[in-house]
């Protein structure tokens, strides 16, 4: 699912780029290392997550 974000996210910036007064180029291996800082992230998110969720008592959590 994050590639699918980054590349929807990346194919609405090159989409809309005609509409704004200022230009950014972003060359291939800055948006490489973005991409990989991207995943990089939603991976240590996860983890937090989950290591979150397992930590709660399931009997407390089902009871309301």
């Amino acid at each position: 699912m994050v590639l699918i974000g980054f590349a929807v996210g990346s194919l609405m910036v090159n989409a809309t780029a005609g509409f704004f007064p200022r230009r950014v180029v972003l060359l291939l291996g800055d948006g490489l290392i973005l991409a990989a800082i991207v995943v990089l992230v939603c991976l240590l998110a996860r983890t937090a997550s989950v290591r979150s969720a397992l930590r709660i008592y399931p009997a407390s959590a089902l009871s309301g």
